[in-house]
């Protein structure tokens, strides 16, 4: 009995160790070609230069992978086929394997109700994910970014206050953050640019110019931060495409890791300084 204990137990370290003994690279290019290759099935292209520098800065892997999984190019080529199919890409592409039954039925319920966007959120929050590929790691490959981890973990503390209070201050943005997001420096954040939801791109988005100058992100400071404001479907959960602030933002306030934010994770709007 107990050598099946043993078992178990090494069968449910061993992809974390496998996980974290990989070796990886420094080279952003090319996970970012990987990341192409595994998602949209085709090679990079020079417009894959914005994820490059968004992976060089702070951006995780596995959020990069998110990102190009909900482009226009993805939900486009993969989420106009059937259902049945569109889920079985989306699992392929993500996780690298196809959807067991069960999967298929409730994948195919949770697209009815959500669309294929939300698919891609549910898929690489999931703990299946995690496990196997991380925040680093392409799905699907034995790619892995690691230059980023110390670079993730410098930035996270650099929006905190010095003295502040762990969670005192965490949804603080300064003016770098505008910076941060104008990946071109062309003094605007266009749609590729942005990490945040495309309803709230649009909000902040005043003079329908599909681009946000400073003035229009600053300004999303002072939207009105009651909760029930920004619950626009009532339905008592904030998501993510209904949130008009950053990604970043957002994931500080989802607690849990659910992909929604409670009234009780709510803590108000973050405050942009100037």
């Amino acid at each position: 009995m107990w050598r099946l204990a043993v078992l178990v137990c090494a069968l449910t370290v061993v992809p974390s160790l496998a996980l974290a003994q990989q070796p990886c690279t420094t080279d952003a290019t090319q996970v970012i070609e990987q990341v192409y290759r595994q998602v949209l099935e085709r090679s990079a292209d020079p417009g894959a230069s914005v994820w490059v520098d968004r992976l060089s800065s702070r951006t995780t892997v596995r959020e990069i992978v998110r990102g190009i999984a909900k482009s226009q190019e993805h939900l486009q080529r993969f989420g106009s086929q059937s259902r049945e199919n569109m889920v079985v890409d989306v699992y392929r592409h993500l996780l690298n394997r196809g959807p067991d039954p069960e999967g298929m039925k409730n994948a195919g319920v949770f697209v009815s109700m959500r669309g294929s966007a939300s698919l891609v959120d549910q898929l690489v929050d999931s703990p299946e994910y995690r496990e196997r590929f991380g925040d680093w790691t392409v799905p699907g490959s034995s790619v892995r970014y690691c230059a980023g981890e110390q670079g993730s973990q410098q930035a996270s503390s650099a929006v905190r206050r010095p003295g502040s209070r762990v969670g005192e201050d965490d949804e603080v943005f300064d003016k770098d953050h505008f910076n941060y997001l104008d990946i071109n420096r062309n003094g605007y954040i266009d749609r590729r640019e942005w990490d945040g939801g495309q309803s709230a791109f649009q909000r902040l988005d005043v003079n329908d110019d599909r681009r946000l100058s400073r003035g229009e992100f600053n300004g999303g400071g002072r939207v009105a931060n009651t909760f029930a404001s920004i619950d626009r479907d009532r339905d008592g959960r904030i998501r993510l495409d209904e949130w008009p602030w950053s990604r970043p933002a957002f994931d500080r306030q989802d607690a849990n890791r659910d992909g929604v934010i409670t009234q009780n994770e709510y803590r108000g709007a973050p405050a942009i300084r100037r």
